[in-house]
């Protein structure tokens, strides 16, 4: 886990990064990805960088959690998600609690 905002934005770059690369391949199997979908796949981005990707059933759950939040603060603050970045960063952090 992040132990700082600077180590948070740090972690929220390497996984938009690692999810952009994503983009290219879509082509390649029918998907048309860009990056305004890319928040699907935050929090298992995200979790697999923290090493526990593999826990299908902590997987669904962050997922949940984060896209509930995402729901959540689009509804009350549409213009939060000003771009892709900003949208996945949202997405890709699930309140702790709920876990």
């Amino acid at each position: 886990m992040p132990d700082s905002p600077r180590n948070w934005l740090e972690e929220i770059a390497a996984a938009y990064k690692d999810a952009t690369g994503a983009i290219p391949s879509g082509a390649l199997v029918g998907q048309d990805i860009r990056p305004e979908g890319l928040f699907h796949v935050a929090p298992s981005i995200r979790m697999e960088s923290r090493g526990v990707g593999s826990d299908e059933r902590l997987r669904r759950k962050a997922t949940e959690a984060a896209l509930s939040s995402y729901i959540a603060t689009k509804k009350q603050s549409p213009d939060a998600f000003s771009s892709p970045q900003v949208t996945f960063a949202i997405a890709g952090h699930p309140p702790s609690r709920s876990l």
